[in-house]
């Protein structure tokens, strides 16, 4: 009777592992719609296209169809789409095909629909000392933040002013109106205007370049290349990613033709911000979890001064930093009143994004490596044990907006600190000068604006101002300077010459 419950057991064993097997590899296999191929030069990619040009006129039982086209994706990285397996077989066999792979399915990362009202508080600033780095003088002035997702209302009156013209491989053209809503909350948290209505972004003067993506929530990786080509060419400084595709192990190699895209940003010098994934475990989201992306936990807020990683954030090893992402007010559709209030990694990551933008507003050449290496460094590391340097559930601790900004003030700066120009909605022009020296105490502000064409000066002022070590000043410099001017500003040492580069505002 022993040896017969024995088996008994044994082979509900042995069905429980085959069945885990099998879940795994379907979650291993996602979803996909027809190939991409990567030729290994322009000259195969021609190559290619000439062949399937001549086999199609030849053949008469060859279709014209979609699934028989060779549809290009990408000039640069030499990218095409078919749905012709045969075709593939018959170009490698060319000796023309560096990689094919599948088209994977990605999805937009999802929210919770029963968050809190639309009146609620931005608690995420306060969490995450916004409105100290702001003290700064900092904003994300004319930074440029790519948003690859759904697109993005362009007449949302608290976005509007941000948005730059953008493009869509849905449409094929600069139509990036969201018929979704989920790019509209993501571009919200990074850059809805501070105007006195409504809610502000983390970067309230950056502006914001959608790509679009898809109307629904889920696409093909070859909607991607396109995307991320226009921002490079569009002066993108930053990347946000609110989307991706779960695995249950580490695969950084998968998915080679989002990996290229992604190496391609960080190649020029843009700072890649992805969510982290949402419905909880340790699976590793793509393209969070490739090297130099910075992947973004979920934060909720538990009480006024206590703080958790949300119940469904991905808690794994490759996770960077978390930040707040649970019941956040943001932009959203007109049917909505434009505002709602989002949970999930897809309003963490912006968050992130928007203090990237920051950063670039003080160092527009801070490398992606240089800036993940602050946003490390200085998080709020609270709910980490003092002899861990990270946790899977926080990363290396909660972004903390402020001690990165000042870190990065303290570093690009020889005695004194001053700010990208601001030019106000209500006339003033202000700039902001911090003394970050023990041994200065007055500093001195050459102020002049140069005419674009003629390169000549048309106007001069100098401003002085007594600063304590770490104290910072307002300057408003509209007495001399109009809303149109091209300012350039000039922080002078005792001997009056320009301690370090001038700092431009168009």
């Amino acid at each position: 009777m022993k040896e017969k419950t024995k088996r008994i057991l044994l082979s509900v064993l042995c069905v429980f592992f085959i069945s885990l097997v099998l879940c795994l590899q379907c979650i291993a296999s996602p979803e996909y719609d027809g190939f991409i191929v990567k030729f290994k030069d322009e000259k195969s990619k021609a190559l290619a296209e000439e062949y399937v040009r001549k086999a199609t006129l030849s053949d008469g039982n060859r279709k014209s169809a979609d699934d028989d086209a060779l549809v290009g994706i990408s000039n640069k990285m030499n990218l095409s789409k078919t749905y012709d397996e045969e075709l593939i077989e018959k170009l490698e066999e060319l000796g023309l095909v560096e990689y094919s792979e599948p088209d994977v399915l990605l999805s937009l990362y999802g929210y919770d629909y029963s968050a809190e009202p639309y009146n609620s508080s931005q608690w995420n600033l306060s969490c995450s000392n916004v409105y100290s780095a702001w003290d700064n003088g900092v904003y994300g002035n004319d930074v440029i933040v790519a948003v690859v997702d759904s697109g993005i209302i362009t007449n949302h009156p608290d976005l509007q002013d941000n948005i730059l013209e953008g493009f869509s491989t849905v449409t094929g053209d600069n139509d990036v109106e969201d018929k979704n809503g989920h790019g509209t909350a993501v571009s919200g948290i990074i850059a809805a205007i501070s105007n006195g209505a409504g809610v502000t972004g983390v970067a309230h003067r950056a502006k914001i370049l959608p790509l679009k993506v898809t109307d629904a929530g889920t696409f093909g990786v070859s909607g991607i290349p396109a995307l991320v080509e226009f921002a490079v060419s569009h002066g993108a400084s930053v990347l946000n990613i609110s989307f991706g595709v779960d695995y249950p192990e580490k695969s950084p190699n998968t998915l080679p033709t989002l990996k290229a895209c992604i190496d391609y940003a960080l190649d020029n010098n843009m700072i890649v911000v992805a969510a982290a994934g949402n419905n909880g475990g340790s699976y590793y989201a793509y393209p969070a979890s490739y090297d130099g992306v910075i992947s973004v936990a979920n934060l909720k807020k538990v009480s006024s001064t206590s703080f958790a990683p949300a119940d469904d954030s991905r808690a794994n090893d490759l996770v960077t930093i978390i930040a707040p992402g649970q019941n956040v007010i943001t932009t959203y559709l007109k049917s909505y009143s434009y505002y709602s209030s989002k949970s999930g990694t897809s309003f963490a990551s912006p968050f992130v994004a928007g203090i990237a933008a920051l950063a670039k507003s003080v160092d527009k050449n801070i490398t992606p490596a240089h800036f993940i290496e602050l946003l490390k460094d200085t998080a709020n590391k609270r709910y980490i044990d003092p002899w861990e340097d990270r946790n899977d559930m926080f990363g290396y601790g909660i972004a903390d907006a402020d001690a990165l900004i000042n870190a990065l003030i303290s570093e690009k700066t020889a005695g004194g600190y001053i700010s990208p120009v601001d030019k106000k909605s209500d006339g003033q022009i202000n700039i902001t000068v911090k003394n970050t020296s023990a041994d200065i105490k007055t500093f001195t502000v050459l102020v002049k604006s140069v005419n674009e064409t003629t390169g000549r000066i048309e106007k001069t002022g100098v401003y002085t101002c007594m600063l304590a070590p770490g104290e910072r000043t307002e300057l408003n410099i509209a007495d001399k300077f109009g809303f149109y001017d091209n300012v350039e500003c000039f922080l002078l040492d005792s001997v009056l010459r320009p301690m370090y580069t001038p700092v431009y505002c168009k």
